[in-house]
């Protein structure tokens, strides 16, 4: 029976009884009790409402569908590549400034191993990032969360046969651990972490991916809704 986390209690309950935020659609919750609770903390400094562009309603759903698959498998693992990336034992307050950037390119596999594969990641700073998206207000801390969060940013690009390349931008944030102490035998650092990242979701040529078609290319960038966790 499938099961997914409540977003402020993170306790694991049938998928079924979780409730999206009306708004924003990038959160679930247990319970009115925990959705408030989330509200007054968070959710109201980066609930975003998301409405699909007109005429791409459709693809809108299709897309997300096949995004929130594959991040419902591997958040967590991005979550911790995040946080290694950073290095915050080594860099106190980078995470306030900075962010991780992954970029991935949809492979059309169906297996959640295989169905995108990375095509470029950087660290950016939350400024850069806001400049280019301004909706995207979860890079930067509300007053009373300043240096309690850690964020990222994914892109997923999909390019399909007779069809513009489409391209969708999401966002995630969440309380940033306790520890920051570096954990043993894992990586730190961008440079060493970019590795992982590399081997774990292959590699995508970006001399392949850049054909010479590609400043004929039209291309659509939408904001997917964004995720917050809050443990």
């Amino acid at each position: 029976m499938p099961t997914g986390n409540c977003t402020y209690c993170n306790n694991e309950v049938e998928l079924k009884l979780l409730k999206k935020c009306g708004a924003c659609g990038g959160v679930m919750y247990c319970s009115k009790e925990c959705q408030k609770l989330s509200w007054k903390l968070t959710h109201k400094y980066t609930c975003v409402p998301i409405v699909a562009p007109p005429g791409e309603e459709e693809n809108f759903k299709h897309y997300g569908k096949i995004i929130n698959s594959w991040q419902n498998v591997w958040k967590w693992r991005l979550d911790e590549f995040a946080l290694m990336a950073l290095d915050l034992a080594n860099n106190p307050g980078k995470n306030i400034t900075h962010c991780m950037w992954l970029e991935f390119a949809y492979t059309g596999q169906k297996d959640n191993l295989g169905k995108f594969k990375i095509y470029r990641g950087c660290i950016r700073t939350a400024e850069e990032v806001l400049a280019e998206s301004p909706r995207l207000q979860i890079m930067r801390d509300p007053p009373p969360l300043i240096g309690k969060r850690i964020r990222y940013a994914t892109v997923f690009h999909f390019e399909e046969e007779g069809k513009p390349r489409q391209s969708f931008l999401r966002a995630r944030s969440w309380e940033l651990p306790k520890s920051l102490e570096p954990w043993e035998d894992r990586p730190a650092g961008w440079d060493d972490v970019y590795e992982v990242i590399q081997a774990l979701f292959g590699g995508v040529d970006e001399d392949e991916e850049d054909d010479e078609d590609d400043e004929d290319r039209e291309e659509i960038v939408v904001v997917l809704p964004i995720e917050a966790l809050f443990t």
